[in-house]
């Protein structure tokens, strides 16, 4: 489903929205996306289709692209969630930094902040840069959460091993921690080579303050 949101300003927060205004300055962000959503957002903002179709390959990693004439940034990105059984489950979120718009797609429902982020006034293009940037730090920032839960996990098994008190439940919850350390790895490393791709962007590379948001994600 296509939602978008809209601001009256570059430091305003975002406002749902029942059509997209004509100069920009909007997120068009689809949850639980299907097919001919996609097929939507190719056809009314000229993407590329064969990069759009990635985001329905559950195994699809991050790292990004650029459209042919290099005005269209595409950067895939994990979001990660814990299930109820405390394995950690992952899905590709889309992120599309056009000359006007800013685009996010994911197959399940992303729960994204759209208005707990750090949005800082510049220009346009630089403003969605850095509100990319923001998400990306929103998205690693959960990975933290994650990971301190965890490592509280492993603290009170280790109590629990001590005091002799393990059984067989425990044992599976220790193949569940190792399956989720495996994710946490291969799903980090692959932010952190997206992000140090991003640092050799003319735009960002330009900017201060963009640069120290890299810095303080990596």
């Amino acid at each position: 489903m296509l939602n978008y949101y809209s601001r009256q300003s570059n430091s305003g927060n975002f406002t749902k929205v029942d059509t997209p205004p004509r100069g920009g300055n909007v997120w068009i962000h689809v949850d639980e996306a299907n097919k001919a959503d996609a097929d939507k957002l190719i056809k009314a903002y000229n993407l590329d289709a064969d990069i759009i179709k990635d985001v329905f390959d559950p195994n699809e990693l991050p790292h990004i692209e650029y459209s042919e004439d290099g005005k269209t940034l595409y950067v895939f990105l994990r979001k990660a969630w814990r299930s109820k059984t405390d394995q950690i489950k992952t899905l590709p979120l889309l992120v599309v930094v056009g000359d006007k718009d800013f685009i996010t797609i994911s197959q399940a429902h992303s729960n994204l902040p759209l208005n707990n982020i750090d949005i800082k006034t510049y220009s346009l293009q630089q403003s969605q840069y850095f509100l990319l940037l923001s998400l990306i730090y929103t998205i690693v920032s959960e990975y933290g959460g994650l990971v301190n839960h965890t490592s509280e996990v492993v603290h009170t098994m280790k109590y629990r091993l001590r005091s002799h008190e393990i059984t067989n439940k425990d044992f599976y919850r220790f193949i569940t921690i190792e399956d989720n350390i495996a994710i946490y790895k291969y799903n980090l490393r692959a932010i952190i080579s997206l992000i140090e791709r991003l640092r050799d962007n003319q735009d960002i590379a330009s900017n201060h303050d963009m640069i120290e948001a890299i810095d303080d994600i990596l």
